[in-house]
């Protein structure tokens, strides 16, 4: 009997290997890369830039948190761009 890997993208089957020559064991192999992708960089920096820029220097953060928020739009990040354009107040304020 052979695992059944559970994931979204299986990992092709390598040519040179079969099933049955797989091990059957509880740890996950150690070649499988983890496809998990993390906190994302940029929306994470809009929103600590946003909150910075809300109760420090605002003239210094809250442009960045534009610019990071924007580049997290634009990466795909939608919902991290969105709360890191919350987080970034307006300059004229």
């Amino acid at each position: 009997m052979f695992k059944i890997p559970l994931r979204l993208k299986p990992k092709p089957p390598a040519p040179d290997r079969l099933e049955s020559d797989q091990p059957v064991s509880d740890q996950p192999a150690a070649d499988v890369p983890d496809d998990r992708e993390g906190v994302p960089f940029m929306g994470a920096a809009a929103i600590a830039l946003g909150l910075l820029g809300i109760f420090t220097k605002g003239y210094i953060f809250v442009p960045l948190a534009f610019i990071c928020s924007l580049v997290a739009l634009f990466l795909g990040h939608v919902s991290w761009a969105f709360v890191g354009l919350l987080c970034s107040p307006s300059p004229a304020c």
